[in-house]
């Protein structure tokens, strides 16, 4: 697949993606143009987007930051760091 029809492929999926689903059959029938292979491809998009669900609702960045603010992050890192310490020490 070209750019240019990675971009159309994109553009499909989005304008698809916004119908309802029992839209969509008709919507791609008429923007795909006849072009069969155009349009499995959106519907593999649109089957695999359905699928996912909310599988990730929330940036995984944006869960760090919350643990990081509520401080337990900073607690782990921390013990990681004396224990780290602690096994560098020479023997004596």
């Amino acid at each position: 697949m070209n750019a240019a029809q990675w971009t159309r492929v994109k553009e499909l999926f989005h304008r698809a993606n916004e119908c309802a689903p029992a839209d969509r059959a008709t919507f791609l029938a008429q923007a795909s143009g006849g072009d069969a292979e155009l349009r499995a491809e959106v519907e593999r998009l649109l089957a695999a987007h359905a699928d996912a669900g909310s599988f990730i609702e929330q940036s995984p960045v944006a869960g760090f930051a919350a643990r990081a603010r509520e401080g337990g992050c900073g607690r782990a890192c921390r013990a990681e760091a004396r224990e780290a310490r602690r096994r560098a020490r020479p023997f004596r």
